[in-house]
């Protein structure tokens, strides 16, 4: 049986969520218009009267 001291866990912990992150990063965005024309960027959907438009965004690679 092999025995692990506890930074070996913290450190193998640390490295599968820092492995996860980018996943966990990416984002919906909603790019909405109001009828007098004027664009905003949100991660809420847009009010009742705006245009809507949904963005799906990337994830930045780290490489």
């Amino acid at each position: 049986m092999v025995a692990f001291s506890s930074k070996d866990i913290s450190m193998r912990t640390l490295l599968l969520l820092s492995l996860c992150l980018p996943a966990l990063a990416s984002a919906q965005v909603y790019k909405c218009q109001s009828p007098q024309g004027v664009v905003s960027y949100s991660a809420q959907p847009c009010m009742a009267g705006q245009t809507a438009q949904t963005m799906g965004l990337k994830p930045m690679s780290a490489w």
